[in-house]
């Protein structure tokens, strides 16, 4: 009865830590898109320039969020030339390379991605977007919390892992 009981608890640890260690996998992806404020939302058509005007009241760090679709049963690449200015004119620029690959259903893909940087002045920015070969959504987000490069994340992220291998050796050492 006693084995039973110490059976059960170390099967419901383990599922706990399993689930404990997807969800750390998981919460990056949901952390990301669902925190921080929209300032600008629009879409980058292929063959014109995006351009679009943003506040910012606070030097948080602004998170752009790229996320595209093709229909087109080829694979497509683009590079996407970002350049946002301040109102003193100081410049961040970045080329943001995405590449779309097709199933051999002819099924697409949808891509994400993004990338930040920090503002170094409030007020209003401007940002320019060119070079687009197919359509891309465009979200700019401040605040946006990035939790794969938070230090605590990591840590409990690396003892997740840890514990669950120490917890299978543990328990395949335990006598039946």
């Amino acid at each position: 009865m006693a084995n039973n009981t110490k059976d059960f608890i170390f099967n419901l640890i383990f599922l706990i830590s399993i689930f404990n260690f997807v969800l750390l996998i998981i919460s990056p992806i949901a952390f990301e898109h669902f925190t921080g404020n929209t300032v600008l939302k629009g879409e980058i058509k292929p063959g014109e320039t995006f351009e679009g005007e943003f506040n910012l009241v606070d030097s948080k760090e602004i998170s752009i969020f790229f996320r595209a679709k093709t229909s087109s049963i080829v694979s497509k690449s683009e590079n996407l030339e970002i350049s946002i200015s301040d109102s003193n004119g100081l410049l961040f620029s970045k080329i943001k390379k995405f590449t779309i690959r097709s199933s051999e259903s002819g099924t697409t893909s949808s891509l994400s991605d993004y990338l930040t940087f920090i503002p170094r002045i409030t007020g209003t920015h401007y940002i320019l977007v060119t070079n687009a070969e197919f359509p891309t959504d465009i979200e700019i987000k401040s605040g946006a919390h990035n939790i794969q490069y938070d230090k605590l994340f990591i840590t409990v992220l690396v003892l997740s892992i840890l514990i669950l291998h120490e917890f299978r050796v543990f328990q395949k050492s335990l006598p039946t």
